[in-house]
C-alpha cells in the first residue's frame, strides 16, 4: 500500500520511517499523513501557528541575541529551555529568529503558540481537525520538520486531498511577517556551526508552554523525537519553577536550559545539567531599555528606567506619562 512506507529527509539523508514512527493506529491511518503534510507546508514557511506579534520592528536586546545564538549553538537534538518573566519580549525575540531579516534563519521551522494551555497536544489537535491525532503529535510534528515526501507516489496526493476536503481544513498560505530590526549591526552571533549548515537545522519553538500533568507527558514524548531527528527545540515559559522541573524529566542531558537566560550556564561541559537553574528572568539591560523607549517618541521616559525592566513595563510608564503631559 502507497501509505505503508515512507521515505523522510533529515540532516542526515535520506531515512525511511515506517508507521511505527508515527504511532498509528488501525483507525484514521490517512489523517495521521495529511497532518503531517499540512505542517511540513507549514515548516517550509517558518510559519508561526496562532502566533500574533504585537508589533514588526524591534531592537538589538539580551532577548533576540539569547535566541539567535543559541539557534547558531544549538546542538542538534537537543530541547532548550527558556524561561522569561512575563513581558521581556519572549515571543518577539522567537518570531525574529524565524522571520527575522538575518543570515541564520533556519529553513525548516515551526512556531506554535501554547497560549498556556494545560492540555496543549488535545486542544492543538482538535485545531488542525484531528482530535485522534493528539496521543501522537510529538511524532507528528518532528516528523513534519524533517518531511520532504517525494509527493508521486500513487495515492498519496488522493489521500490527503480528499481527507481535507472532508475536514474543511485546507488553509490558505499566510503571509509570514517580516521582522525588522533596529540597529541589526549590533547583532552579537557566538561561534557555534558553520554558517553553511547553520540553517539546516530543524527548529520548532513552543510558546507559553505551561505546567500540567499532560504537559509533562507531551514533553516526555517530544524530547525523545526530537534528539532522534536531530531537531531543535526551544520551549518558553514565565514559570521558573516549571522550566526546572522540565529540565529534569532527562536528567539535564537531552533537555537543557538555553544558557543565555540562566547565570550558571552550561557552557561547554558535556556532563549532564544537575545543578538548580539559576534563571535571569531575561530581564533587559538598561542601554536596550532606553534604545526601545527612544522608538516610542514622546514624552521622554529613559532617565526613570531601570536595571531589569521589561519592555512591556517600558510601554505602560510611557503610556501613563503621555497622558500626565497631554
Amino acid at each position: 500500500h502507497p501509505l505503508e512506507k515512507l521515505s523522510w529527509w533529515t540532516t542526515e539523508g535520506l531515512v525511511p520511517l515506517t508507521m511505527d514512527f508515527l504511532a498509528s493506529s488501525a483507525v484514521n491511518l490517512t489523517s495521521w499523513y495529511w497532518l503531517v503534510d499540512k505542517l511540513s507546508e507549514a515548516a517550509e514557511r517558518n510559519e508561526g501557528l496562532d502566533v500574533e506579534p504585537d508589533r514588526t520592528s524591534i531592537i538589538v536586546s539580551n532577548s533576540v541575541n539569547a535566541f539567535v545564538n543559541r539557534y547558531v549553538q544549538a546542538t542538534a537534538g537537543t530541547t532548550y529551555i527558556c524561561y522569561g518573566r512575563s513581558g521581556t519580549g519572549k515571543t518577539m525575540a522567537a518570531l525574529h529568529l524565524i522571520h527575522g531579516e538575518h543570515d541564520n534563519r533556519p529553513k525548516r521551522s515551526i512556531m506554535v503558540n501554547a497560549g498556556g494551555d494545560i492540555a496543549f497536544a488535545e486542544n492543538f489537535a482538535r485545531m488542525q481537525m484531528a482530535p485522534d491525532a493528539a496521543p501522537y503529535l510529538a511524532n507528528i510534528l518532528c516528523a513534519a520538520l524533517v518531511f520532504d515526501q517525494k509527493k508521486n507516489q500513487a495515492g498519496w496526493n488522493f489521500f490527503t486531498r480528499i481527507h481535507r476536503l472532508i475536514n474543511s481544513c485546507h488553509a490558505p498560505a499566510i503571509d509570514q511577517p517580516t521582522i525588522s530590526l533596529h540597529e541589526s549591526d549590533s547583532l552579537e552571533i557566538g561561534v557555534g556551526r558553520p554558517m553553511a549548515t547553520r540553517t539546516d537545522l530543524p527548529l520548532l519553538i513552543i510558546d507559553d508552554f505551561p505546567e500540567s500533568a499532560a504537559n509533562h507527558s507531551f514533553l516526555s514524548r517530544l524530547y525523545i523525537k526530537a534528539s532522534a531527528l536531530r531537531i531543535t527545540v526551544l520551549v518558553l515559559t514565565k514559570d521558573a519553577d516549571w522550566a526546572s522541573k522540565m529540565i529534569q524529566i532527562n536528567g539535564g542531558v537531552k533537555i537543557l536550559p538555553m544558557d543565555e537566560v540562566v547565570k550558571n550556564p552550561r557552557g561547554d561541559n558535556v556532563e549532564p545539567f544537575e545543578e538548580e537553574p539559576d534563571w535571569t528572568g531575561m530581564g533587559w539591560n538598561l542601554r536596550d531599555l532606553r534604545t526601545f523607549a527612544a522608538t516610542l517618541g514622546s514624552p521622554e521616559v529613559s532617565e526613570e528606567l531601570h536595571e531589569g525592566m521589561t519592555p512591556t513595563a517600558v510601554q505602560e510608564l510611557h503610556a501613563r506619562r503621555g497622558f500626565t503631559t497631554s
